[in-house]
């Protein structure tokens, strides 16, 4: 009998073990559960809001970047989207904002830094936005972003010779960049050497013929 109930105690201890053990790993995996759907949920919507960006509508893009922020304020892809999204709206006060808090997050976030860097180039702060290009470099050598619009800051600023650095490195990683190929044709154009700038005009039409380069009649007049 003796046996009996000691077999009895031994599978109630073993029961209560498994339940225990079952319990704890619910508590586990459930908040795991929700915590991945609650991420694939952002993901996704992020997604839409990245390439409605891609495509232009910057307005409807904010709408899907909003949903993400409602769900994680902290997104700093999401914040980082939404600052250029109202950039290009011309609302760079506000982009600078939502850059700011990207960056707070994760001072070292490229996309962040190039971005605040164009926020502020786009308000005239030339040299503030050089150093954020140059942050932005120095996480990523060869950001062709951030190498262009520093280019294009320093036209602006007048240094020509030091554009032409950036923007040449640029063109080595990616020969067909639009922006940096009209920006070259500029500093060439500013310094003069007219030629070497239609060379780099003719290079941005043939890959898109609708772009007109800003000092492209001036320097075929010029020569």
């Amino acid at each position: 009998m003796s046996n009996h109930n000691e077999i009895a105690v031994s599978c109630f201890m073993i029961l209560g073990i498994v339940m225990s053990i079952t319990i704890l790993l619910i508590g586990l995996i459930v908040p795991n559960v929700f915590a991945l759907a609650k991420a694939k949920e952002t993901l996704d919507v992020n997604k839409v809001g990245n390439a409605l960006i891609r495509v232009g509508n910057y307005t409807g893009a904010i709408k899907y970047l909003d949903k993400v922020l409602t769900i994680d304020p902290t997104n700093v892809l999401a914040l980082s989207d939404k600052g250029l999204a109202l950039q290009q709206l011309g609302n760079n006060r506000e982009a600078i904002l939502y850059l700011y808090k990207a960056l707070t997050i994760d001072p070292h976030n490229p996309f962040a830094l190039s971005n605040k860097g164009v926020a502020l180039q786009q308000l005239g702060s030339y040299t503030g936005a050089i150093k954020y290009y140059n942050k932005a470099l120095e996480i990523d050598p060869n950001n062709v972003f951030a190498l262009t619009k520093k280019g294009n800051s320093l036209n602006n600023l007048g240094n020509y010779t030091g554009a032409i650095k950036y923007l040449d490195k640029a063109l080595t990683i990616d020969p067909a960049n639009v922006l940096a190929l009209s920006n070259r044709g500029l500093s060439s154009d500013y310094l003069g050497n007219h030629t070497t700038a239609i060379t780099y005009y003719d290079k941005v039409l043939t890959i898109d013929p609708h772009t007109k380069p800003k000092k492209l009649e001036t320097s075929r007049i010029a020569k």
